[in-house]
């Protein structure tokens, strides 16, 4: 921390004098941002979110990193509330165990087995999404004496209301992501979903390749062959022009790290017919490679690199909200000129059809006038013929 303090310093200092500027109040959703980023700086939790479609298998990932099949995992979507998995060391008295924050205020401390009743839409005890704020889970993840924890966030091509939102905020209050892929790789909505709202927030990504079991080797999916393609992906068509953005890729079947950790599961599959034993498990732990994943985040999130992910991290996501900011002014100066000069030419055509208007009301007036005039003219001009033709007249005779 230490040695970080004074980036931190500077950015809390850049945010207060952001926060003096009054003509920057006006702009919406400006106090929330700034208070938000000031949170994400001074942050003592280390945050990481685990983002991904509803159908990528997030639930069945949590309860692999668990060790236990305690979170519901189905075709549709069933999370409905922020499940936070708190890192705690192996002889914590809280491993197992979990507690639910209430929306009322309350709080309840809960087993592990009890914990579908408390995250899921499916709950037969309670009105999950109207009734339950979060719940937090312990076990050991990664050997850390600061405080961390995983974020399990809602799918997000989920049709539930406020779920796209919740996970929105999940992304930018976090130091880092874990970012699932369903069976069929990156999508559309995953690569505009990186694109417009994690690369903004987030600076360190893991991408993990889920449901690797379910390769056809026939037509060429393998895992070997996959990743490396995932990872070209990655790199020319999401973080092509950036420098600062890290990112690792890695393979695993959740179901079989699962499988081969909860012994309450008998069988791999529903369908399938031989019951798991010792050495089956075995297999199917080593089969899902989740092995590799957990190396790789222990490298990633070592303890003695979380200060530099959360402050550079934050630091970027700092610029570029303010880079976001500026266009927004630029755009609304942009808008507002345009406007104005809108109401300058309106303004102009209203003058030249007053003025089109008095002539025209004055025209009659003005014939009157002319009339008057070109008869004075006229008889003038005829009494003077007159009074020189008489004088003609006059010297003849």
């Amino acid at each position: 921390m230490d040695a970080y303090a004074p980036i931190q310093k500077e950015f809390l200092s850049i945010l207060e004098e952001l926060e003096k500027e009054e003509s920057l109040q006006s702009v919406r959703g400006f106090a929330a941002d700034l208070e938000r980023l000031k949170e994400r700086m001074q942050d003592d939790v280390f945050r990481i979110a685990v983002v991904g479609e509803f159908s990528s298998g997030k639930s069945t990932f949590i309860n692999a990193l668990l060790g236990k099949d305690v979170l519901s995992h189905a075709s549709k979507e069933t999370t409905a509330v922020l499940t936070q998995i708190v890192n705690v060391s192996p002889d914590d008295p809280r491993v197992g165990t979990g507690r639910v924050r209430h929306k009322d205020g309350t709080e309840q401390e809960i087993c592990m087995d009890e914990l579908r009743e408390y995250t899921t839409t499916m709950s037969a005890r309670h009105a999950v999404a109207q009734e339950i704020a979060s719940v937090e889970i312990y076990t050991p993840l990664l050997h850390a004496e600061r405080p961390l924890m995983l974020i399990d966030t809602p799918g997000l091509n989920g049709v539930a209301s406020g779920h796209l939102d919740q996970t929105i905020r999940v992304v930018q209050e976090a130091h880092a992501c874990i970012y699932l892929l369903q069976l069929r790789g990156l999508t559309k909505e995953d690569l505009a979903f990186l694109r417009n709202y994690l690369m903004p927030n987030q600076q360190n990504f893991i991408f993990v390749q889920n449901f690797i079991d379910a390769f056809n080797p026939m037509e060429g999916e393998r895992v070997e062959q996959r990743l490396p393609l995932l990872e070209k992906t990655l790199r020319e068509e999401v973080f092509a022009e950036s420098k600062h953005h890290t990112f690792h890729v890695c393979g695993v079947s959740a179901l079989k790290e699962l499988a081969g950790r909860d012994h309450a599961l008998t069988r791999l599959y529903q369908d399938s017919v031989e019951e798991l034993d010792e050495a089956a498990r075995a297999r199917l732990r080593e089969e899902s490679h989740f092995a590799d994943f957990r190396t790789l985040m222990a490298e990633k999130f070592d303890e003695s690199r979380l200060d530099e992910i959360q402050y550079s991290g934050t630091a970027n996501a700092i610029l570029q909200w303010a880079k976001g900011l500026l266009i927004r002014i630029d755009v609304c100066a942009a808008e507002a000129n345009e406007i104005y000069e809108t109401s300058r030419e309106r303004q102009a055509a209203e003058k030249l059809e007053r003025i089109k208007q008095r002539l025209i009301a004055s025209r009659a007036d003005r014939l009157q006038a002319m009339n008057g005039y070109i008869g004075r003219e006229l008889r003038e001009t005829k009494e003077e013929v007159q009074r020189a033709l008489k004088g003609a007249a006059e010297r003849i005779e």
